[in-house]
């Protein structure tokens, strides 16, 4: 849900493809994916550092005939907005725009459009760093990804399309374009079914597991409705939980 950005900001985060985990593993295209699962609405969560209030992060999901937009806002100590739309059926990203403020460290955003390139996808747009006291430094993009490859926004959506058995893991290409427009991979684990407890009541989950930033990153999902109840990144102190109840 965060970009790498902010992960980075928050967790200290450098990359660190860690060993891939047990189980079935696909790649890129052949992921089976079944995106009707993805729940739409809005959702707000609060964003806790180390136990402590930090802010509160909102989702909101919806169809838009052959598209899936995903947009979301953090406020805190941090501020990040994102729009997302990716196509229904793949998740292939089409366009995406972020934009991120650090007190301190300015801001940055990122305008992208993607489309498919024969076996690969393409990229282009740009990227704009604004510092304190700097002028803005605009970046422009054009370059090929891997087919396959996911926008790091919508690997939340990317989880709950998969279907989630104990012992499946899956491997995805990310592209992240705030972070130096890096493309790196991520191992999605399948760990348990768990009862969590959160603001918005009590949920049936699948907890999932992704390694390939620097810490793992858990997320819990509802069994019923694919729902991102929490998430969390080991050792860091970071978490999100679920404040809305669902109406889905």
């Amino acid at each position: 849900m965060f970009s790498k950005k902010v992960k980075e900001s928050v967790l200290a985060a450098v990359l660190l493809l860690l060993p891939p985990g047990p189980g079935n593993r696909d790649t890129g295209p052949q992921l089976p994916l079944d995106t009707g699962r993805i729940p739409t609405g809005r959702w707000t969560y609060r964003v806790l550092v180390s136990g402590e209030p930090a802010g509160e992060f909102t989702s909101t999901i919806s169809r838009e005939g052959e598209a899936i937009i995903s947009e979301s806002s953090l406020s805190g100590t941090f501020i990040q907005q994102g729009s997302v739309t990716a196509a229904a059926a793949t998740l292939r990203p089409v366009r995406s725009r972020t934009f991120i403020y650090e007190p301190g460290a300015g801001s940055t955003t990122a305008q992208l459009s993607y489309r498919a390139a024969g076996d690969s996808l393409r990229v282009t747009g740009s990227v704009t760093w604004a510092r304190p006291a700097e002028p803005r430094t605009p970046l422009d993009i054009d370059r090929s990804l891997p087919a396959g490859t996911i926008d790091n926004q919508t690997l939340d959506l990317l989880i709950a399309s998969l279907p989630l058995e104990l012992n499946r893991a899956w491997r995805v290409e990310l592209f992240e374009p705030t972070t130096f427009l890096e493309t790196f991979g991520v191992t999605i684990d399948v760990r348990e079914r768990q009862t969590v407890r959160v603001p918005a009541g009590r949920f049936e989950t699948w907890r999932v597991e992704v390694r390939g930033f620097s810490a793992p990153v858990t997320y819990w999902f509802d069994t019923s409705t694919r729902l991102l109840v929490a998430q969390e990144a080991a050792g860091r102190g970071l978490r999100l939980e679920l404040l809305t109840p669902p109406s889905i």
